[in-house]
């Protein structure tokens, strides 16, 4: 999406899953990647293009997935802590932290 900015270093995009994150970086197809839909590849094509990075971050480090899994109260808290956002309990209101 152009926003009228030039990109001046690739935006990172953090992955817990190695695999996924390794075949961002091996153009090889190998038989065991053989059934992956050419259009999974735009990734790569971005990576190579420097728009973004893939970096792999392990699972304990990765805040998203308070968006995707049900988690743990604890669990949940450290992620909205990663987010830096909290929730005001009394106003509702989001808070940048």
């Amino acid at each position: 999406m152009d926003l009228g900015r030039n990109q001046v270093t690739p935006t990172p995009l953090f992955s817990d899953n190695q695999g996924a994150a390794f075949l961002t970086e091996n153009p090889k197809h190998h038989r065991r990647t053989k059934h992956i839909d050419i259009g999974y590849h735009f990734i790569r094509t971005e990576q190579e293009q420097g728009v973004v990075s893939v970096e792999y971050i392990l699972s304990d480090k990765q805040p998203a997935d308070m968006l995707t899994k049900a988690l743990s109260s604890p669990r949940h808290l450290k992620c909205r802590q990663m987010l830096r956002t909290n929730i005001d309990p009394v106003g509702s209101e989001w808070v940048l932290k």
